[in-house]
């Protein structure tokens, strides 16, 4: 049974993407069989694969920084707002009837199924949550985010972003408003694009890991990479012609993985990972 690590969120758009594509690369340079994987995904835009799948964006990108084709057992739920409706596709194929955000739990098999598939195939996988991990109104009926950890027994880890401020309050809020078994599977905090000097955090990571007990694994800077958006256009405007080149690609990759080396306890990362063996 694959090894597995879930990167959850306490907000739409603080990284998780991008930091399961830079550990999907790191675990790949280190020579491990590691494929991405998101339960759910919501977007406007889709990735096509080979066989004609239809996966996010952001999978496709982690599989790349795998060194893998993408799949779409990758992304086993795809919502596409279309118009005044949506289409869901189920494995990379639309499936028409579901039409409400309810309906998603009846999903959870088939992402199960997904999931173990890809069990048998790879060493590891990397698993990304969807928006906010704590939604409340959506708790009863989540399948993209403590929901699915639950299923499959994942360690998290639970990223904030303090670049859009109260990193400390969200990461705390957001741990505690989960129950007592999804407040078990949380591993460690990240702290995502700090600008400036990570000693200017001061006291705060220490006092966040005194009231959860849970590790701050990291503080990620700021990081210029130039890899595809989703729906959320970068901080800084690019030219997406440059990621027609794959030796581009494959640079922005390596950059991204040596910058989490740098930022992570990866020694606490690899811990986590095998705790689930």
């Amino acid at each position: 049974m694959a090894k597995k690590l879930m990167i959850q969120g306490t907000m739409s758009n603080v990284g998780k993407t991008t930091l399961t594509a830079g550990l999907c690369r790191i675990l790949a340079q280190d020579g491990h069989r590691v494929a991405p994987f998101k339960p759910q995904n919501l977007a406007s835009a889709a990735y096509v694969t080979k066989s004609g799948d239809k996966i996010g964006i952001g999978q496709a990108v982690q599989a790349e920084a795998a060194g893998i084709e993408p799949d779409g057992r990758m992304n086993p739920v795809l919502v596409k707002p279309c118009g005044s409706g949506t289409e869901v596709c189920i494995r990379g194929k639309p499936v028409p009837g579901i039409t409400e955000y309810g309906s998603m739990t009846k999903l959870m098999p088939e992402v199960l199924s997904a999931f173990q598939s890809l069990e048998k195939e790879y060493d590891i996988i990397i698993i990304e949550g969807a928006g906010a991990a704590a939604e409340l109104n959506l708790m009863d009926r989540d399948i993209a985010n403590m929901g699915f950890a639950k299923k499959v027994s994942a360690p998290v880890i639970i990223v904030g972003d303090i670049e859009r401020g109260g990193v400390f309050a969200s990461l705390y809020g957001t741990f505690g408003l989960f129950d007592d078994a999804a407040k078990k599977l949380v591993r460690g905090f990240v702290i995502n694009r700090l600008s400036g000097d990570p000693k200017h955090l001061g006291t705060g990571p220490s006092r966040l890991t005194d009231l959860t007990g849970v590790p701050v694994l990291g503080v990620v800077p700021k990081l210029d990479i130039h890899l595809q958006e989703e729906d959320i256009p970068g901080p800084i405007p690019r030219d997406d012609s440059l990621l027609e080149n794959k030796e581009y690609r494959e640079h922005q990759l390596d950059l991204l993985a040596d910058a989490l080396r740098k930022a992570l306890d990866m020694d606490a990362v690899y811990k986590i990972l095998e705790e689930n063996t």
